[in-house]
């Protein structure tokens, strides 16, 4: 649960920075109309390809270690992905932000 919201707060800023300041509704007062639009436009997200990227890699490596050591109880594989996974996921993202220049507006970032 823990990582599909890092992955899910990855793509609300990827898009946040896609969007101009023009297209960010503020508050109405009651009455007043507002543009609901029907679809969204497509934008590049790359903090949140970097986390998916992460998350997919650190499974996929998790997997191959599992199945070449010996045998090992259930609890201990799933402890194993929960320490694995979710470091890897989040330097995942913090490499990301980092690689495009948005390090410090990632950290810095809030929901409106």
């Amino acid at each position: 649960m823990h990582l599909i919201c890092q992955l899910a707060l990855a793509m609300r800023f990827d898009h946040s920075r896609s969007l101009s300041q023009d297209t960010v509704l503020t508050k109405t007062t009651p009455g007043e109309s507002a543009a609901i639009p029907r679809s969204v436009a497509s934008f590049a997200c790359p903090t949140f390809n970097a986390g998916l990227f992460a998350l997919a890699f650190s499974v996929a490596a998790l997997k191959i270690v599992t199945q070449l050591s010996s045998p090992i109880a259930g609890t201990v594989v799933e402890m194993m992905y929960i320490f694995v996974t979710v470091p890897a996921t989040t330097l995942g993202l913090v490499f990301g932000a980092w690689k495009h220049g948005q390090l410090k507006a990632w950290w810095l970032y809030e929901e409106t």
